[in-house]
């Protein structure tokens, strides 16, 4: 495996890649949220394993990649995925992208606005699709911003409302604004668009990612399939070659 850095848009992602690199096609793994390209490290020995071309890096913000100069959102992710490919995979005639949680928000807007040479499109516990809030929590959370708003309460807000909220949102940091542009996108109306053939690989325990999306995505998707998992959000890290099993046998259809 091979380890390097590549300036995109004038940021240095580290990037970690097999060292074969095929012209004809190339798989590119997408980490979620918190998360980095070491997640996919023993994927990308099984690619190279399997003779496959494969790549992973960092986005802005997460591992070794600095964070964006900006508070990005699901488009400007979405650029700087299309900006990655044509400067890394600029030989590859077609691009497969495998993609988690968060990632796959971002590679879902790529495919459907940006891309042409993505031939495969593989999501798993994909992010995208906001929760289901109940009346009563509508209710409390609207009363709960208006009351802390008011004079002599408004320094109790972030504090509350970090005992409230995602772990994801808590562990968010300096790129908490960016977590907040992400998350208040819903992507449902895009999943019709998506033109490739679509693999859904889901875990049916996820608790981040219900498997309520994953049936929505299934019925919307055109030419989408799927299979679901015994496991968690983070599924794929306990059965990595069974799970890569299913890439390479999508791969064949």
């Amino acid at each position: 495996m091979r380890i390097c850095t590549v300036i995109v848009e004038d940021l240095p992602i580290r990037v970690l890649a097999t060292d074969s690199f095929h012209k004809d096609r190339l798989i590119c793994f997408l980490h979620g949220w918190g998360d980095s390209a070491d997640r996919w490290v023993p994927f990308l020995a099984l690619a190279e394993e399997a003779g496959y071309g494969a790549v992973a890096f960092d986005w802005p913000g997460f591992g070794r990649s600095p964070r964006p100069r900006a508070s990005w959102g699901v488009d400007e992710y979405a650029r700087f995925l299309g900006a990655f490919i044509n400067k890394y995979a600029k030989d590859s005639k077609e691009i497969v992208l495998v993609a988690h949680s968060m990632g796959a928000r971002f590679a879902v807007r790529y495919v459907v606005e940006q891309s042409d040479r993505v031939i495969g499109l593989i999501l798993t516990g994909a992010a995208g699709i906001p929760p289901e809030r109940n009346r009563w929590r509508t209710f409390m959370a609207k009363t709960a911003k208006a009351i802390f708003s008011l004079p002599g309460f408004s320094r109790w807000y972030e504090r509350v409302r970090d005992r409230f909220s995602s772990s994801d949102y808590r562990s968010s940091g300096a790129m908490r604004d960016v977590f907040r542009n992400i998350i208040a996108e819903d992507q449902r109306s895009e999943y019709g668009w998506i033109s490739c053939p679509t693999l859904l690989l889901w875990g049916e325990s996820d608790d981040q990612t219900p498997i309520a999306d994953y049936r929505l995505m299934l019925n919307r998707i055109p030419n989408a399939t799927g299979k679901t998992w015994p496991g968690g959000h983070m599924f794929f890290s306990d059965c990595p070659r069974e799970f890569f099993c299913e890439i390479t046998d999508f791969l064949k259809r």
